[in-house]
Order: C-alpha cells, then sequence, then structure tokens
C-alpha cells in the first residue's frame, strides 16, 4: 500500500494520464478497504470485540474462521502485529481444545464426566466425542440410579453387601 502511494504522487508529480493516476487511487482505496475489513474480521475472530475474553466459548467453526481471518489478514497486509496476536489466540483456542478433548476421554466419575462435557462444549470439541461422553454419562446416571434402588431393597446379607458394592462403584453416596 506504501509503495502505491508513493507511486501515485510520483505519477501525478511528474504529469502522468490523469485517468491512470485515478484508476491507481481507486485500486489503492479498494486495497485499504480491504486491509481494514480484513484487520476487523482478524479482531472479530480473535474474540477481541466479543464477550467470549471474559467467558470463553470456542467452537470448530471459531478456529476454522480465525484461521481464514489470519489468512486474509496476512494478504491484505494487516499490521503484522495483529496477525501475530491472532495466531498467538489460535494457538490458545486448539491447546483448550486438545485439553478439553484429553480431560473428556478420561473423566471418570458423573461429576468429572459433567465437567468435562461442558468444558468440551465450550473448547470446540468434536460434537461427535461429546455426544459419546453425554451417553457415557447418561449410562453411569443409570447405574447409580439402579445401585441406589437394589441397595435400598437388599433383603439380606449377602445381597446387601453386593448393593452396597455395586452403590460404591457407581457412585452412590
Amino acid at each position: 500500500i506504501s509503495a502505491l502511494e508513493a507511486a501515485i504522487q510520483e505519477a501525478s508529480a511528474a504529469g502522468v494520464d490523469p485517468g491512470e493516476v485515478s484508476s491507481a487511487q481507486s485500486r489503492l482505496q479498494q486495497m485499504k478497504e480491504r486491509r481494514e475489513r480484513a484487520a476487523l474480521e482478524l479482531k472479530s475472530a480473535s474474540g477481541i470485540f466479543s464477550f467470549s475474553l471474559y467467558f470463553p466459548v470456542e467452537s470448530a467453526s471459531g478456529i476454522s474462521a480465525l484461521e481464514a481471518a489470519i489468512q486474509e489478514a496476512s494478504a491484505a497486509g494487516v499490521d503484522p502485529g495483529e496477525v501475530s496476536s491472532a495466531q498467538s489466540r489460535l494457538q490458545q483456542m486448539k491447546e483448550r481444545r486438545e485439553r478439553a478433548a484429553l480431560a473428556l476421554k478420561s473423566a471418570s466419575g458423573i461429576s468429572a464426566l459433567e465437567a468435562a462435557i461442558q468444558e468440551a462444549s465450550a473448547a470446540g470439541v468434536d460434537p461427535g466425542e461429546v455426544s459419546s461422553a453425554q451417553s457415557r454419562l447418561q449410562q453411569m446416571k443409570e447405574r447409580r440410579e439402579r445401585a441406589a434402588l437394589a441397595l435400598k431393597s437388599a433383603s439380606g446379607i449377602s445381597a446387601l453387601e453386593a448393593a452396597i458394592q455395586e452403590a460404591s462403584a457407581a457412585g452412590v453416596d
């Protein structure tokens, strides 16, 4: 952009055809507008203008949008510092998503799995993985309910011992 600005000034001073100078000025204006749009999109996709900085909610589409915004911003000549900042934000988003996916797979108790599902949803973990974890959570809750009922209805020592063991394994308080 700065090179085109200098060339326009030089062309005007040298008496180049005003139509050509005007055409170059139009092109310069288009380039500036593209750079401004790209900078705004970059900030938007980075979460700079959103509530998400304080309560981050990311998604796979948000990560993709930020990747696209970074490419466009780089091509449009947006300030390299802004692009670098967005790249750092993108890396943070990807790392959060990876941590959330790992926590989702390794969560073993009901409350841990509930928290992992919430974080995974917010961090943009694959919806199929989140859905699978939700199914696993539902099964765990159903097992806990069955164990609690068995505990309440156990009528002999051995039945009570078995019910206690199952209730303990199922997370009944």
